[in-house]
């Protein structure tokens, strides 16, 4: 009787087992391979795509993946010159872009130039350089025509520069244009003229020169101890009123005509 019974339950069991799903059998989870392990097999080709760069083309992409490690800032930008002087990449179009057509073009950063380490190579960038109202140049020498929309914190200029931005540093060797614009510092060596702007400060080793229209404009231009030589665009006559009754020049001013013979009545 006793082994009947045993019989009957080990049957009554299996009946059971056999009535359940097949999921409630599966004791151990099954988890997807963890990420880690899938970024390790993908190492090797990029390792191998990056060394199939060639050496200026990996440092144009350095100088905008590394920004931080190199620069400490993540919008200073690093634009490697290639031995002819001209940028070694085209940009990406968003921080800075670069074609022989339209020269160089800075949209938004901090940007600084790098010369070729190359025997022989140009110093200087050799392309026309556009200084958007959103960028910053501080650093490096432009061979070309500079124009500023944006800001002059430092560099070395060896062709005109045509400024609408701001102007707090930098060394300035061939002819500026001071359209109102803001200009606090730098060494000018060559001409500066300024048209409505507002100088503050800096070193003038050439001549100063501003154009006027009107009384007005003569009188600020002689207020102005930078300004040394006023360029006549019309006919102007200062009258004496009771804020200008004389006027006292204490340094040598220079009168030129502007597109015609104007004449300056006092």
């Amino acid at each position: 009787m006793k082994a009947k019974r045993i019989v009957s339950i080990l049957l009554t069991g299996s009946m059971l087992l056999s009535l359940l799903p097949v999921s409630a059998l599966a004791a151990a989870p099954v988890f997807d391979a963890p990420a880690q392990t899938t970024a390790k097999k993908a190492a090797p080709l990029v390792q191998e795509a990056d060394a199939s760069r060639s050496t200026e083309e990996e440092a144009v992409t350095r100088s905008s993946r590394d920004l931080d490690a190199e620069n400490g800032t993540a919008d200073s930008i690093t634009i490697q010159l290639n031995a002819d002087g001209e940028p070694a990449g085209g940009g990406d179009g968003t921080y800075w872009y670069y074609s022989a057509d339209s020269g160089c073009w800075l949209y938004n950063g901090v940007f600084a130039l790098q010369p070729s380490s190359e025997a022989e190579a140009e110093s200087a960038l050799q392309a026309k350089l556009y200084i958007s109202k959103d960028a910053e140049f501080n650093s490096g020498t432009v061979g070309g025509k500079a124009n500023n929309y944006g800001i002059i914190s430092g560099g070395t200029f060896q062709g005109d520069v045509y400024n609408t931005g701001t102007i707090s540093n930098g060394t300035f060797q061939g002819g500026s244009y001071n359209f109102r614009g803001t200009i606090s510092n730098g060494t000018f060596q060559g001409i500066l003229h300024n048209d409505s702007g507002t100088i503050s400060g800096g070193t003038f080793n050439g001549s100063v020169e501003r154009e006027v229209s009107d009384d007005t404009d003569f009188l600020a231009a002689l207020a102005d101890p930078n300004v040394t030589t006023i360029k006549l665009k019309k006919d102007i006559t200062v009258y004496a009123t009771e804020k200008v009754k004389e006027l006292t020049i204490d340094r040598p001013i220079t009168l030129v005509n502007g597109t015609r013979a104007p004449n300056l009545s006092l």
